[in-house]
């Protein structure tokens, strides 16, 4: 029912919140999101950074990501 993207970052110092997340990152990760809901259509997608050297897990709320997929479109 649920697909949990989840990008492995490598940071030396990892945003301590979402609102800290580089845009590049976030519009990636939209991207991400976008190519799993073609693959696997009906399924809730959810994205997360994990911050390998804190360890920390930034859940990326549905609200953020669909503010970074405007403008994508499958060449992307």
């Amino acid at each position: 029912d649920r697909v949990l993207v989840v990008d492995y970052k490598t940071a030396r110092r990892p945003p301590n919140t979402v609102a800290e997340v580089p845009r590049p990152i976030l519009r990636q990760m939209a991207a991400y999101v976008a190519a799993v809901e073609k693959i696997w259509p009906g399924r809730q997608v959810e994205a997360a950074l994990l911050y390998t050297s804190a360890p920390r897990l930034i859940v990326i709320p549905d609200n953020i990501v669909a503010e970074h997929k405007p403008g994508l479109t499958l060449a992307q």
